[in-house]
């Protein structure tokens, strides 16, 4: 688990800045959790399954979802940790966290990289909060 926190300590994103009215792609990382929520209230609010919408929203949506998916993935292991503090190590436990962090970070960065594109396409889409 330390390894978990030293890594996150040491790894820090460029300064958060917009170009215009464009996120920049650490923006999109930063504020990742809130970009995929506007973007599954926006499907939900256009008629969810049913909404004829474009194939790039709805390949940024599957992003989205798997993104949250494998952040709740991720903090369900780190729950289970901080409710057992005082039990033995559990090498397994630990390498399978490490395993679900890497997984999160990793759907943050593709998700936030095509929702940065996304945004940079169609200029007031999701990443906009418009």
């Amino acid at each position: 688990m330390t390894g978990i926190k030293e890594r996150k300590k040491k790894f820090t994103y460029a300064p958060k800045k917009k170009v215009g009215n464009r996120p920049t792609l650490e923006y999109c990382i930063e504020h990742a959790d809130d970009l995929a929520q506007r973007l599954v209230n926006k499907w939900g609010a256009s008629g969810g399954d049913t909404a004829p919408l474009p194939a790039d929203f709805k390949a940024l949506l599957e992003l989205a979802c798997r993104y949250r998916t494998a952040k709740q993935n991720a903090d369900a292991f780190r729950a289970y940790q901080t409710i057992r503090p005082n039990a033995d190590p559990d090498r397994d436990l630990d390498a399978l966290l490490e395993q679900e962090a890497a997984k999160e970070l990793a759907g943050r960065e593709v998700f936030a990289k095509a929702c940065k594109d996304f945004q940079d396409k169609h200029e007031g889409g999701p990443a906009a909060g418009k």
